[in-house]
């Protein structure tokens, strides 16, 4: 199991300003429903491929914090840092389900669809954990679902 712990103060801070940043960066209201949100990062970064263009590591950064924060949102899923193996040197900062068995590493998630050929698939996992559909997970195992 992993070891899932609470944000630092000072991280959840970093986490809000993020947010803000990248819904400015878009264009879009935080008040937008979460799914319009999630439809305007995955149309952007679709477009940003198809352009061969790159972000910066700040605007991947608010990218990634707005994404996970629709899901927050929507599902009531929290943040939190998970360590997997015990290892504190590797932790990662993700949103997770209520139980704590799924999680997502937002901010990876778009820094490795915007830098690799990965397909952009935000819209279509928001939409299956919308639908219920979850990899099956016992609580507190943190299973990624990108």
């Amino acid at each position: 199991m992993a070891d899932i712990r609470a944000l630092a103060v000072d991280l959840q801070e970093e986490i809000r300003d993020f947010q803000e940043q990248g819904a400015a960066f878009l264009a879009v209201s935080q008040e937008s429903a979460p799914a319009d949100i999630v439809e305007r990062i995955n149309s952007f970064v679709r477009q940003l491929k198809q352009d061969e263009k790159s972000l910066s590591e700040d605007v991947v950064i608010s990218l990634g914090v707005l994404l996970g924060e629709q899901y927050v949102r929507r599902f009531q899923w929290h943040w939190g840092e998970v360590i997997f193996d015990g290892d504190e040197e590797n932790s990662q900062t993700c949103v997770l389900s209520p139980n704590n068995g799924v999680a997502i590493n937002p901010i990876w998630w778009v820094n490795n669809v915007v830098s690799t050929e990965r397909p952009t698939n935000f819209l279509l996992n928001f939409n299956m954990v919308a639908d219920g559909r979850l990899p099956n997970a016992q609580a507190n195992e943190a299973l990624g679902f990108h």
